[in-house]
């Protein structure tokens, strides 16, 4: 995108990502979250969220994914729209997204 001067920032949410672990499907997210990493080389802000109640699996996919993504455990109740708003603008504002 060289230049150009919009912002692209893509959210995008991988929901009960434990049903992955349990049918023996970890490199499915792997594999996701390297491709990922694709997208975000072309300027894109790509900012997913993984949820399931396997944190520990969960957090040993992401780091044995290579992706070098950094990980930030969030224990929420479900989100609305506006929740998910409140905990990204959140994160910007602690420095943890540009």
């Amino acid at each position: 995108m060289p230049g150009n001067t919009d912002a692209v920032f893509y959210i995008i949410n991988v929901d009960e990502t434990n049903s992955l672990f349990s049918r023996q499907k970890a490199i499915f997210l792997k594999e996701i979250l390297k491709s990922l990493v694709d997208v975000m080389l072309e300027n894109y802000f790509v900012f997913p969220i993984l949820t399931g109640t396997h944190a520990i699996d969960l957090f040993s996919a992401v780091v044995s994914s290579g992706s070098g993504a950094r990980t930030i455990e969030i224990n929420l109740p479900l989100l609305k729209v506006d929740h998910a708003e409140e905990v990204i603008l959140d994160l910007a504002n602690r420095g943890l997204v540009g």
